[in-house]
C-alpha cells in the first residue's frame, strides 16, 4: 500500500479515499442516464461474429445487469462512504466498515470483473488477438484499479484498528466467512486439544510418581 510506503498511517489514507470516492459518486449521473445506458446496450450491434456464436443476448443481458445493479446500488454505496469516513476519523468501531467491504467486493470487484470479460470476450472473438484488445485491458486496468486499491486499503486499515489482539470470533475474515462455515470444526479442534493436554498432564504425574518411588527406596549394601 502507498501508506506504508511512504509512511502515513493507513486511517489517514482511508479518509482521503473517502472524501474522493464522495467527491466522485456525488457527480456519477448514472441513475439519471440509467434509461438511455440500457437502450444503447440493446440497441449496439456486436457484429457478426458474435451473432454466429449466439451469445449476443447474453452479453447484453451481462451488461445491462452491470449497469442497473451499479445505478440501483449507487446511493446505498454513498451512504457507507459517509460511514466509512467517520470510523477512519475517529479510529473506532471498525465492525461498521463491513457492509462497506461487501458492497464494495460486489460492486467494485465482482461487477466490473464481469463487465471487463463481457467486453474482452466481444473483442477476442470481433478482432482476435489484436493490439487493439491490449488497449482495452490497459484501459480497463486504469479505469478499474483504483476502486481494487482502495477497496484493499480499507480492508487492512479495518483489519488494523481492530489490533494485533484481535481474537477469532470478532475478526472481519471470521465474520464474512461465518456465513458459510460453522464453528462446528474450531470446536472439534478445541476439544482435541483439552483431550490431547489431559493425557499428557497425565503421563507426566505418572513419570514422576515412578521417579520419586525410585529416589526413596534404599540401597541394597553388599
Amino acid at each position: 500500500m502507498i501508506s506504508k510506503s511512504i509512511g502515513i498511517p493507513s486511517h489517514f489514507e482511508v479518509i482521503l479515499i473517502s472524501l474522493i470516492a464522495i467527491c466522485m459518486l456525488s457527480l456519477d449521473v448514472s441513475v439519471t442516464t440509467l434509461q438511455e445506458n440500457l437502450q444503447e446496450i440493446w440497441a449496439y450491434d456486436f457484429g457478426a461474429k458474435v451473432q454466429e456464436e449466439g451469445v449476443e443476448v447474453y452479453l447484453k443481458y451481462s451488461l445491462s445487469a452491470v449497469v442497473l445493479t451499479k445505478a440501483l446500488t449507487l446511493h446505498l454505496f454513498l451512504a457507507l462512504h459517509f460511514l466509512l469516513l467517520w470510523t477512519a476519523t475517529v479510529e473506532e468501531k471498525p465492525n461498521l466498515v463491513l457492509p462497506w467491504l461487501l458492497l464494495g467486493l460486489f460492486r467494485s470487484i465482482f461487477l466490473n470483473f464481469l463487465g471487463f470479460s463481457t467486453g474482452l470476450y466481444v473483442c477476442l472473438i470481433q478482432k482476435g488477438y489484436h493490439p487493439i484488445c491490449l488497449e482495452y485491458i490497459v484501459a480497463q486496468a486504469i479505469q478499474h484499479g483504483p476502486e481494487l486499491y482502495a477497496w484493499l486499503s480499507v480492508f487492512r486499515c479495518t483489519i488494523h484498528l481492530h489490533g494485533p489482539q484481535i481474537p477469532w470470533q470478532t475478526s472481519v475474515i471470521y465474520k464474512s466467512a461465518d456465513i458459510f462455515f460453522s464453528k462446528s470444526s474450531f470446536n472439534r479442534r478445541t476439544n482435541q486439544y483439552e483431550e490431547d493436554y489431559k493425557i499428557e498432564k497425565q503421563i507426566s504425574e505418572c513419570h514422576h510418581r515412578i521417579c520419586y518411588r525410585q529416589c526413596d527406596k534404599p540401597h541394597k549394601t553388599n
